[in-house]
């Protein structure tokens, strides 16, 4: 049965592990070590430090998130320091009080990588952060971390409901079709009121003009 990813064994709070990147991962490398996750500290230590020479691991919020994967790890661990002192991973705002280790096995494809995505998204929570900095015990850690790395992926909303309109966007409405008034719509056309007569004066009449006269008969 495989180990959890992190155990309190894995967690140091408020620790000082030394004002340099090399001995604030070494410190995590020895934690992997001494539980038995890791065959030499050096081994697991080195690849990561050589990692970080590369491209530091800071991300905001005083974080940083070295990683590898090495000959020396027997299986995927996530070690953790809440520092008593920060120390520069060329984080973005400063030096890392909050430092998580990935030690992945050289033979573990990706893995190490999917649970440094998860890390990240929630990282940029506030109140992930918070509760890290504030955490009384290393159980408490471990229940914070586990909960974001074992979360499932949100699933994709279904097509139909991703088309839908968001809210507030402006929608075609079908033009009302021309009704007659109300009167004729209840009744039928035999009972649709006769047009008002004409006033006398407007009445057209006709009256015989000279051309149309009657004209004498000839033979008459």
């Amino acid at each position: 049965m495989a180990s959890e990813l992190i155990t309190t064994e894995l967690v140091a709070l408020d620790a000082d592990f030394g004002d340099s990147v090399d001995s604030v991962i070494t410190n995590l490398a020895t934690l992997v070590h001494d539980t038995g996750r890791a065959t030499d500290v050096a081994g697991l230590a080195q690849p990561a430090i050589d990692r970080e020479a590369k491209a530091g691991t800071g991300v905001p919020g005083g974080v940083a998130i070295p990683h590898c994967r090495s000959e020396a790890v027997t299986e995927p661990t996530l070690a953790f320091a809440r520092l008593g002192r920060g120390v520069d991973f060329s984080g973005p705002d400063g030096d890392a009080q909050l430092v998580f280790l990935i030690a992945a096995p050289a033979g573990g494809g990706k893995a190490h990588l999917k649970i440094l995505s998860k890390l990240a998204r929630a990282l940029v929570r506030k109140d992930f952060l918070e509760a890290l900095r504030s955490a009384p015990t290393k159980e408490e850690i471990v229940r914070l971390v586990l909960e974001v790395v074992n979360a499932e992926k949100p699933k994709k909303k279904p097509a139909a409901e991703s088309a839908a309109p968001a809210a507030g966007t402006a929608t075609a409405r079908p033009r009302p079709r021309p009704q007659l008034p109300r009167v004729l719509r209840t009744t039928s056309p035999a009972s649709w009121p006769s047009p008002p007569a004409l006033p006398a004066s407007l009445t057209p009449t006709w009256r015989p003009t000279p051309s149309h006269r009657p004209r004498p008969n000839a033979m008459t």
